[in-house]
């Protein structure tokens, strides 16, 4: 299994793909340890989270190699308890929400920031209809989803396309690029293991996306992926110009 500078050397990369929607990716890569895995698939622990379900470090997957040699999540096998709380936070806020997420992890619960504006908590062990001890939010932050295990199964369940690809949908030819060395996500302050590696799938598969990071315009592959997580789209504001750079007209 692929070896991860600064992470136990056990852990890999694993792939999950969404059913076909407009407002979401085609899928999300992601950590994972494996429980009873080699490298043709098995069960494995998720490490990190995920943007567009509900998944969360711990939970337990079962994985196998598509025909792109990939490890792609085809069952979800047990989800941790505890109640996943998603809220919604006025923009450029990042010492406030800085302070709430870290007065969270005090508490021992779980963060997850994956774009600016929104930012959940994961307390392990919490279940609904119980008094919570979660950190006060600010007045200004509004509360968008609330899940308890059951609810996150359910939800992921629906997010999630479990049937392995048979048939190569990946783009072979190479491309001399590869996120996580890419000084300007740490820049602008995407360190996150998970997010990076999004970033990296996305740029294989999308070649608008590539075009755009290799033009320099990493804030507008954000503003793509902070758009992406919007439930409503008619909720977005209008834009201007177009955010990704389109290859073919260059």
């Amino acid at each position: 299994m692929r070896m991860v500078a600064g992470m136990s050397s056990q852990v890999t990369s694993i792939h999950v793909k969404y059913r076909v929607e407009s407002d979401v990716p085609a899928g999300e890569s992601l950590w994972a340890e494996p429980v009873d895995a080699t490298d043709g698939g098995g069960v494995f622990r998720l490490c990190s989270d995920l943007g567009f379900t509900p998944l969360r470090r711990g939970d337990v997957v079962r994985c196998e190699l598509d025909a792109d040699s990939i490890l792609q999540v085809v069952e979800i096998v047990e989800v941790v308890p505890g109640l996943l709380v998603g809220f919604e936070h006025p923009a450029n806020s990042g010492a406030e929400v800085k302070r709430v997420l870290e007065a969270n992890l005090a508490l021992g619960h779980q963060v997850n920031r994956l774009v600016d504006g929104f930012a959940e908590v994961f307390m392990p062990g919490a279940e609904l209809d119980t008094d919570v001890q979660m950190a006060r939010t600010p007045a200004s932050w509004s509360m968008t989803e609330l899940l308890d295990g059951p609810h996150r199964l359910k939800q992921a369940m629906q997010d999630i396309d479990f049937v392995l690809n048979t048939a190569p949908v990946m783009n072979y030819e190479p491309i001399d690029y590869w996120a996580p060395d890419d000084e300007t996500w740490a820049a602008l302050g995407v360190g996150d293991p998970a997010m990076l590696a999004a970033i990296q799938s996305i740029a294989v598969a999308d070649p608008r996306v590539l075009a755009t990071i290799e033009a320099g315009r990493h804030q507008d592959v954000l503003t793509y992926f902070e758009r992406l997580m919007v439930m409503d789209p008619a909720l977005l504001p209008t834009l201007d110009r177009p955010l990704l750079v389109d290859p073919s007209a260059q």
